[in-house]
């Protein structure tokens, strides 16, 4: 399972987790998690790889300028031909994260 949290203030990077949430009776979940510093990943390689998947993040990563990121819309666009919702979910986050950074 992967999930995602997504955190835009300062936080310590080297703290690895676990996260726990406690309930009145003791833990209620133990979440193991690491911090993937996508600031340091390149955005050309996941375009280059075609990582649809992933392009949601690219306006998080290294040299995800104007014209990367709209090369990207356009991928998933036609990607996504016939599958609204998809697409429709993946612009969503694609813009939650362009506006957080």
């Amino acid at each position: 399972m992967v999930s995602l949290h997504h955190k835009v203030e300062k936080v310590d990077y080297r703290n690895d987790g676990p996260l726990i949430i406690e309930g009145a009776d003791g833990e209620i979940l133990v979440f193991h998690y690491r911090v993937a510093k996508l600031w340091e990943y390149q955005a050309q390689k996941y375009l280059e790889q075609h990582k649809f998947g992933i392009y949601s993040m690219l306006p998080t990563m290294f040299g995800a300028d104007y014209t990367l990121l709209t090369q990207a819309l356009n991928e998933m666009k036609d990607a996504y031909e016939g599958q609204t919702e998809r697409l429709q979910k993946h612009v969503l986050w694609f813009g939650t994260f362009l506006t957080a950074f």
